[in-house]
């Protein structure tokens, strides 16, 4: 049977101030926790993680952290609509080795120059933190992955595929008997049969949408990276955030913007200006992650546009680039740090469900490129 864990983090919660450095406040929140573990029960329900936060006066994210240490360990359990639990006593026990050989997880991906390549950047901190080694297999999608094996690859740990994508890759390893996870979103209306982690990307489209659509845009635009956008589950978290708008009485819409238009206006960016600025143009766009994003406003500064009192711009991944460039972007962090532990964490399990999903709810951080659109 497939098994679910939500992390649940809202895009809005108050910050609190942290009275200690970052990780004193962690081992602090870590040992309360630890100690309230002990005081429950098996089956009894643990505290939301904002009433945590009220006891330990800690931050959301320190919580939240020390909730998914704990979940890792196997000592809580978190039901989707029913709330956080203490494991079974059988559970609360400490992992032994996993009966797969070696200490060496092989990373697959495509190489994207951007998230996928960000991810790999942090997995070598996760795995030597966790006493594992790291090999790296880029992979070309067109080339490689049809006839690719896990017997060609050695027989390590584990592995983590990067993009679902590469799912079929990671059926024939399993298949051979060996431990793997997917780090990647299925497509939309599709429940994944092998073990996967991922962000839960319609939320994320959602939080994207309603921000611009709280903001006053009523004429958005989206960049998907795929074909078929129907097949995106952000694209659907943006028409529910649409939905949701008109029946609050709001007339908005979305376009989708085809790839050959948004490869145009790298060549020419005065098609980018007269896009936007046409009747009924977009006032704001939806990239589909920060890198593009940060490209899509250089072209957009190049023509003169200015960003955000002309367009809007939101990206994805909260990738650090977003935060060097001028004006600073709007993102969807995924949580990328927790998918990775997460995916980590599962190949060092003893029992690794065939089918385990775990998904991470994402969260909204407002910069500078957002802005309520002028007035016409």
């Amino acid at each position: 049977m497939k098994s679910m864990s939500i992390l649940d983090i809202p895009s809005k919660a108050t910050p609190i101030t942290p009275r200690l450095p970052r990780h004193d406040e962690a081992a602090r929140v870590m040992q309360a926790l630890d100690e309230l573990c002990i005081s429950l029960s098996p089956g009894d329900r643990v505290p939301t993680h904002v009433e945590l936060m009220r006891r330990f006066g800690a931050s959301e994210r320190t919580v939240l952290r020390s909730l998914d240490e704990l979940q890792r360990q196997g000592r809580i359990v978190r039901r989707h609509g029913a709330g956080t639990f203490i494991a079974e006593e059988a559970c609360i026990t400490a992992s032994p080795e996993p009966a797969t050989g070696g200490r060496t997880i092989v990373a697959i991906a495509a190489p994207d120059r951007s998230f996928f390549d960000r991810c790999m950047d942090q997995l070598y901190e996760y795995t030597a933190d966790a006493g594992l080694d790291l090999v790296c297999r880029p992979l070309n999608l067109e080339r490689d992955a049809a006839g690719l094996s896990a017997a060609a690859l050695g027989h390590p740990l584990g592995f983590i595929v990067f993009g679902y994508p590469l799912a079929p890759l990671a059926r024939r390893i399993q298949n051979e008997g060996m431990r793997v996870v997917v780090l990647g979103t299925p497509p939309a209306g599709e429940t994944s049969d092998i073990p996967c982690v991922h962000g839960a990307q319609d939320h994320g489209g959602y939080l994207a949408a309603k921000h611009l659509l709280d903001l006053g845009h009523r004429r958005l635009a989206f960049v998907p990276s795929i074909m078929d956008i129907t097949l995106s589950q952000r694209w659907q978290g943006v028409q529910r955030a649409l939905r949701e708008a008109k029946r609050n009485g709001q007339d908005a819409e979305v376009i989708a913007i085809a790839p050959q238009e948004r490869d145009s206006w790298r060549d020419s960016p005065k098609r980018a200006a007269a896009y936007i600025r046409r009747k009924g143009g977009p006032t704001a766009i939806l990239s589909w992650n920060d890198h593009e994003c940060a490209r899509l406003l250089s072209i957009l500064l190049r023509a003169g546009v200015s960003v955000p009192n002309e367009v809007s711009l939101i990206g994805y991944d909260a990738l650090p680039e977003g935060e060097l460039v001028h004006p600073a972007l709007t993102t969807v962090d995924p949580f990328m740090g927790q998918l990775l532990q997460m995916a980590v964490g599962l190949l060092t399990q003893t029992n690794l469900s065939a089918s385990h999903t775990t998904v991470v709810m994402p969260s909204l951080v407002i910069r500078a490129s957002t802005a309520p659109p002028r007035a016409e």
